[in-house]
């Protein structure tokens, strides 16, 4: 007894000595504590050579009331190295202070691998109050080939709890032998083993744990599956792109944040075309979380315009052609350098969707380049230029825009992409209402030889413009009789829908009567140009196309009844539906009281 109580004293007495060093400290810049190294220096072998155990006396200083003496205890017991420390460091690791708790875990990452088995067994014993990431920090700051096998036997046969940790912690090891038994652990019960398992072969990189985690994109719970994504996103892999897009129409908001990041990660090109439909999508899930998909876009890598730039600058042309199509939709005047570059690049794609792009911004801004453009010897891109031209009411462009008019088009020119650039002009035109173009397109419009949609183009721009010039041709053009067998083939460039529909904008007394002598002579199989006909005399809201109209309700063709039931309603005020009964009445009613 009396030994014992010696065997204390001598304890307690060193401690207090150890303590007196502890609080001997100085205040570095940053703020933080330090026991003075030369003190400590000369009182640790001071202590041993007198026989003291200073892991046991240390221990006793990691209990103290005072969190700066436990603090400093930790950091001393990491400074012995000796293995016996681990058993009073681990409970440290979750000291109420995070001081305390930070002071061990260097301690402990300081004595080395032996001390793996005590942060098992701390695990085992005190569970969730054992931080996941510290213990994963930990092991995989110390750990070396010795640390597989105890992580892997506490992988395969701890509880719920463990094999979470277990996984975590392998992951964080980085060492990729553990890939097989964490592709294992995938499928466990636990969904909190999995889901560190899934986490960790995502910080392992594991191409070859594609296969096990890509149905978890769309199978499993919700935090799992976010991992999963995650874990893709970090792999890197292409094989995973194609489920990360279908999991992008998930009605789960943090699925859909997961995914875009992934995608991002991953880089692939292939995943730019929908992660861009996503934001304009008027799908009712994404609707409402275009912001968040945009804003995670930007994290991936399109971050400003001057990240846009590099995009633009240094990824394929299908990539460079959806950096200019983000830029316009920024609509941001400092991307306006960008999309000027992008007129420029090499692949005509990307010099489309750039020029298309600078529509949305102000035209002194971007008219100059693109008047540039329209030499372009690239027919596409010259026929874009005239249309983001004609957008933009550029009046400055209008001598080219009629010099490409009077040129005319290539006889005989069979591909739309060839007279492309003759269309673009004459509805740019007839869009910023240049009168001049009226004698040109009324020569075009009559011209029979002339492929149609250059007639119809010719049409369409004379309604824009809205010159009477224009009647007697496009009521010839209206007029025209189309034969039974060839009304399919004309459907796609019907001439004469595009002159009613340009007759019905126009106010002049002679149109409804012409609109109503060519519904009577129309074929009852000619849907389409009926349809433009109804609308038009729609426009013109003359009652004596009334009688003609009410016909039509009988009609076997739903749309076409739809669209006289609204022309109908329009002209009278008076809504009967496709009630043709009580329209008749009506009409009657009014032809008696006139």
């Amino acid at each position: 007894m009396k030994k014992m109580l010696l065997v204390i004293t001598v304890i307690v007495a060193a401690v207090f000595t150890l303590l007196l060093v502890i609080r001997s400290i100085n205040r570095s810049n940053a703020g933080v504590t330090i026991v003075e190294q030369s003190k400590l220096d000369d009182i640790i072998p001071r202590l041993s050579s007198q026989g003291y155990d200073l892991v046991k006396i240390l221990g006793f200083a990691l209990q103290h009331h005072e969190r700066e003496v436990r603090m400093r205890a930790a950091w001393a017991l990491g400074e012995t190295g000796d293995p016996r420390a681990i058993k009073h460091l681990a409970p440290a690791l979750i000291d109420f202070s995070e001081l305390v708790q930070s002071a061990a875990e260097k301690a402990v990452i300081k004595i080395g691998p032996q001390a793996v088995p005590a942060l098992i067994d701390l695990v085992h014993t005190r569970g969730k109050s054992v931080n996941s990431e510290r213990f994963a920090r930990v092991v995989a700051a110390m750990g070396d080939e010795s640390t597989l096998p105890p992580l892997q036997e506490m992988l395969e046969s701890g509880s719920d709890l463990s094999k979470g940790y277990a996984a975590r912690a392998l992951g964080a090891l980085g060492d990729k032998r553990a890939t097989g038994m964490l592709i294992k652990a995938v499928v466990d019960d636990s969904t909190f083993a999995a889901q560190m398992a899934v986490q960790a072969l995502g910080q392992l990189r594991a191409e070859e744990a594609v296969a096990a985690l890509t149905p978890l994109v769309t199978d499993g719970t919700k935090s799992l599956r976010i991992e999963a994504i995650r874990a893709l996103g970090a792999i890197g892999s292409k094989a995973s792109v194609a489920a990360l897009i279908s999991a992008l129409h998930s009605s789960e908001r943090e699925i859909v944040r997961a995914v875009v990041k992934a995608l991002g990660k991953i880089g692939d090109p292939a995943a730019l075309r929908p992660l861009f439909s996503l934001i304009k999508s008027r799908h009712p899930v994404t609707g409402e979380y275009t912001d968040d998909i945009d804003s995670a876009l930007i994290h991936i890598g399109i971050r400003n315009i001057d990240s846009l730039a590099v995009h633009g600058s240094d990824l394929d042309y299908r990539v460079r052609r959806y950096v200019m199509l983000l830029a316009g939709y920024s609509g941001n005047l400092a991307a306006v350098p960008l999309l000027k570059k992008g007129v420029a690049d090499p692949h005509p794609l990307v010099r489309k969707q750039a020029i298309r792009s600078l529509a949305s911004y102000p035209t002194t801004s971007v008219a100059a380049v693109l008047r540039d453009a329209l030499h372009d010897t690239n027919i596409d891109i010259r026929s874009e230029a005239i249309r983001t031209l004609g957008h933009s009411g550029d009046r400055a462009s209008i001598p080219e825009l009629l010099r490409i008019v009077r040129s005319g088009y290539a006889n005989g020119a069979a591909s739309l992409q060839a007279i492309a650039p003759w269309q673009a002009a004459a509805i740019a035109l007839g869009h910023m209402k240049v009168t001049k173009a009226v004698p040109l397109l009324i020569e075009a419009l009559s011209t029979q030889a002339a492929p149609r949609p250059i007639r119809c183009s010719a049409a369409l721009a004379l309604g824009e413009i809205g010159d009477k010039r224009a009647l007697a041709e496009l009521t010839s053009t209206v007029l025209e009789h189309a034969p039974r067998h060839n009304i399919e083939k004309v459907i796609r460039w019907d001439v004469r829908g595009y002159a009613a529909a340009a007759l019905g904008g126009m106010k002049a007394p002679t149109v409804p009567a012409t609109l109503i002598k060519a519904l009577q002579r129309s074929d009852p199989g000619d849907i389409d140009f009926r349809i433009d006909l109804v609308k038009s005399l729609s426009m013109q809201h003359s009652k004596e196309s009334v009688p003609v109209l009410i016909p039509l309700l009988n009609h076997p063709d739903q749309q076409l009844v739809a669209e006289t039931k609204i022309a109908l309603r329009s002209i009278s005020g008076r809504n009967f539906g496709d009630d043709v009964a009580a329209w008749q009445s009506w009409w009657k009613q009014l032809a008696d009281n006139s």
